[in-house]
């Protein structure tokens, strides 16, 4: 039988994701023994037992984890991971699903694989999220608190000691602003909050007297297990609530909301979130930010993902363009309830098969973006080729303020030559000519290439219809 073991890093939430991810793929592959090997350490101080029932499933099991199988670190020189090899035919660190390649690819060719990663590496379900039962004593102090909650009871989840994106952008006055008009909509409105700082816990209760829950406990640190007992506490009450108003790049916040399958609004400073006549493009690369914005002109005030706060590698694992465009703008509407797009754009090379298509950015290295190392393998691929046709498709993904979705198309049919030419223009722009013209991208620049790109044809379509 094949064997994957799994060990969760980060902190609690992040750790019962990466669980849970195991937990699907057990019940997925069944010809594969699932071990989660779950640490006790600074960032979690507590095993899986001491919080959580056991889940009970015939190729699954969750256990303390093992000395040799601790992450590596630069404080332990990697030596773990050494110690290992003669235990795991292949080992993914920091494992990275948007980065590499699924674990099912990877159990093709071995048969047991050791995984460390602190992210979702597998979807997994509603109904799989409730095998999480707080172990009993802690599921009667939920109870016992719940047990209390009006009908309409508002989460709200404020993250601070050890989170600088949190404290940045979900301040103080974020929550009040936020919470200031739950109520205004409805005065009897009543708040769970959980944070992990007793200074701020203080000045809400103060603030809003009679209007906020909280645990009957002292505060105490995140890590200790009494502080790890009452992070579990806080998450299934907020989980209890009618919808959650979260923290800033906080998987507790999301996490409570995926859990009780309710709405999750971030606090985040309103200059931050794009006005009516701002649009956000899921993308922080300048040269496409400069294409698009030039080919828009002033009517629309086009803003990165950088501006608006979103930091995260935005995961693109579908297998076609329209895929990846809507995957992306998804992410940022999720997040930010606004209007926004997202492009995918891929070099699809006839005699390759329409390669390198969906991979264009990462063709030399799955892991990186090196447009050099691309175009080099390009050539190298279609040395010999008798056709040298290809076409560059942009597909872009739109999602209004509603949730509607729309995609735009533009295609510019060329061939690649057989050498780089021309020095401006980027990826492989030095190597594709596009139809009718006699040079490359890089050769007629930029001003030309705006008006007769794929990117420049798919966003000619999307201006006309958002600025119809």
């Amino acid at each position: 039988m094949k064997s994957l073991t799994v060990v969760p890093m980060g902190g609690l939430c992040n750790r019962l994701r990466t669980l849970l991810s195991a937990y699907h793929f057990a019940q997925s592959e069944r010809d594969v023994f699932v071990r989660v090997e779950w640490g006790k350490n600074r960032e979690c101080f507590a095993e899986y037992t001491d919080l959580f029932e056991p889940i009970h499933e015939e190729n699954f099991s969750i256990v303390p984890r093992r000395w040799w199988n601790v992450p590596v670190r630069r404080n332990n020189l990697h030596l773990p991971a050494l110690l290992r090899l003669p235990v795991y035919d292949k080992q993914l660190n920091y494992f990275r699903p948007h980065e590499d390649k699924s674990v099912e690819e990877y159990f093709k060719d071995v048969r047991s694989i050791y995984l460390s990663t602190g992210y979702q590496f597998r979807p997994y379900s509603q109904e799989q999220m409730q095998s999480l039962l707080p172990c009993r004593e802690l599921q009667e102090r939920i109870d016992g608190i719940v047990g209390e909650f009006p009908e309409n009871i508002v989460g709200v989840h404020i993250r601070r000691t050890d989170n600088m994106d949190a404290c940045t952008q979900s301040t103080d006055e974020v929550f009040i602003r936020l919470m200031d008009r739950e109520l205004q909509a409805d005065p009897y409105t009543m708040f769970f909050l959980a944070t992990d700082d007793g200074t701020v816990k203080n000045k809400m209760m103060k603030r809003y007297p009679g209007h906020v829950l909280v645990q009957h406990t002292p505060h105490v640190r995140r890590d200790t297990l009494e502080g790890m007992e009452e992070a579990v506490v806080d998450l299934f009450c907020l989980a209890h609530t009618r919808k959650v108003i979260g923290s800033h790049y906080s998987s507790f916040s999301e996490t409570a909301a995926e859990i009780g399958g309710i709405p999750l609004t971030i606090a985040i400073e309103e200059p931050q979130k794009p006005a009516v006549e701002t649009i956000v493009f899921a993308s922080n690369n300048q040269h496409k930010l400069d294409e698009v914005r030039k080919i828009l002109g002033e009517k629309t005030r086009v803003v990165s993902l950088k501006e608006v706060g979103i930091t995260d590698d935005i995961p693109e694992t579908s297998e076609t363009l329209e895929g990846n465009a809507l995957q992306k703008a998804r992410y940022v509407y999720e997040r930010m309830g606004c209007r926004c797009f997202a492009d995918d754009t891929g070099l699809e090379v006839e005699a390759l098969g329409g390669a390198p298509g969906v991979y264009t950015a990462r063709y030399a290295y799955p892991d990186r973006h090196d447009p050099e190392a691309n175009t080099q393998k390009l050539l190298r691929e279609l040395k010999n080729k008798s056709s040298r046709k290809a076409r560059f498709r942009t597909v872009i993904a739109l999602i209004e303020e509603d949730g509607s979705e729309h995609l735009f198309e533009g295609v510019v049919e060329g061939t690649i030559t057989e050498e780089k030419r021309g020095t401006q223009g980027f990826g492989y722009d030095p190597v594709f000519i596009p139809e009718d013209m006699g040079k490359t991208f890089a050769e007629l620049g930029a001003d030309v290439k705006n008006h007769i790109s794929h990117r420049a044809r798919a966003v000619e379509k999307f201006s006309a219809y958002i600025n119809a």
